[in-house]
C-alpha cells in the first residue's frame, strides 16, 4: 500500500527556487518589517515571520515559494553577506552609500580576488540593500522610533548622532531611486 508523502517529503523533492533582485528586495522587506512586529529573537526569526515570507513571496511573484525556500536563501544570503563583511574588514576597502557598491583601487581589488575568488561578483555590484541585511541577518533589532520597514529605508537615508545627554535622529532625502544593475535579473545577494 503506497503511504502519501508528507509536507517535508513534498519539500525536499521540489527544485531549488531561482530567486530574482525582485524577490530578494521583497523578502529582505518582509522580515525587515518580521523584525519590526518582533518576529525576530537573536539572529532566528519566529516562524511567523516565515510564513509571512513565503505569503508575501507567492502572492507577488506567483510561485510556489515554501518554508525550505526561504532558510535556504537565507542561508545563501548570509554566506554572501560574510564575504562581504570580510572584503569591508580588509586593507584599502571601503563602502561608497552613494552608489552602494565596495570601493578599493584596482590593484587592492586584483588581490582580494585572487586570494579570494568568490568576492569577484561585488567587485562592481550595487548592493541596494545592504543597511537592512543587518537586520535581517544579524543580531539587531530594530524597535521603537527607530523601527522603519525596508520601502521606507530605500526612501530616506536614516543617520543617528549620539551624545551623552540626548539622541538625536535626521532623516535625509534619498539620493535617487534604486539602480536594479547591471543584472537586473540576477538576485540581490
Amino acid at each position: 500500500m503506497d503511504s502519501i508523502p508528507s509536507q517535508d517529503d513534498v519539500r525536499s523533492t521540489r527544485p531549488n527556487m531561482s530567486w530574482t533582485m525582485n524577490m530578494d528586495n521583497l523578502l529582505i522587506e518582509t522580515l525587515v518589517e518580521q523584525a519590526n512586529l518582533g518576529n525576530k529573537v537573536d539572529k532566528s526569526f519566529k516562524a511567523l515571520a516565515y510564513d509571512a515570507a513565503v505569503r508575501a513571496i507567492s502572492l507577488a511573484f506567483r510561485v510556489d515559494c515554501t518554508y525550505n525556500n526561504i532558510t535556504i536563501h537565507l542561508k545563501t544570503i548570509k554566506k554572501n553577506l560574510s564575504t562581504i563583511s570580510n572584503i569591508l574588514n580588509s586593507s584599502g576597502f571601503s563602502w561608497n552609500d552613494l552608489t552602494k557598491t565596495i570601493d578599493a583601487e584596482p590593484k587592492v581589488w586584483a588581490e582580494y580576488i585572487q586570494a579570494h575568488p568568490e568576492a569577484g561578483k561585488f567587485r562592481r555590484k550595487a548592493i541596494n540593500n545592504y543597511d537592512q541585511l543587518a537586520i535581517v541577518c544579524g543580531n539587531d533589532q530594530v524597535t521603537g522610533a527607530r523601527a522603519f520597514t525596508a520601502r521606507e529605508a530605500l526612501r530616506q537615508k536614516v543617520t543617528t548622532s549620539m551624545t551623552p545627554n540626548n539622541i538625536q535622529t535626521m532623516h535625509e532625502p534619498a539620493y535617487g531611486e534604486l539602480d536594479e544593475g547591471e543584472n537586473a535579473g540576477d538576485s540581490t545577494l
